[in-house]
């Protein structure tokens, strides 16, 4: 004879979940396309450049700074930020405004 299990049916629960249907990534954000477009052609354009021997500076802020490496970097710059960081800020839609850029 097989084992059953007998499974004890469950009353719905008197607490609603919550819904996620609907909501969206960008939900709240305030940036209109327009300057979201131009904060990512700005941040394109500093991906972009380089020197005319083909350095690229901005390679050394593509993620953030190891303090180890340069400890003195965090007393001088009090809230730094990697571009890798404002790129994914951009992409998600995290701005509320230009400013914020």
């Amino acid at each position: 004879m097989p084992f059953t299990k007998k499974v004890k049916e469950k009353s719905p629960s008197s607490t609603p979940l919550p819904s996620t249907e609907g909501a969206a990534p960008n939900e709240g954000s305030q940036l209109p396309d327009k300057e979201l477009e131009a904060a990512k052609k700005i941040l394109d354009a500093i991906y972009d450049y380089r020197t005319a021997d083909g350095f690229d500076p901005s390679k050394l802020f593509h993620r953030k700074v190891n303090k180890r490496v340069i400890p003195a970097y965090y007393d001088t710059i009090k809230e730094p930020v990697a571009l890798s960081t404002i790129k994914a800020k951009l992409n998600q839609r995290t701005y509320q405004n230009f400013s914020q850029f």
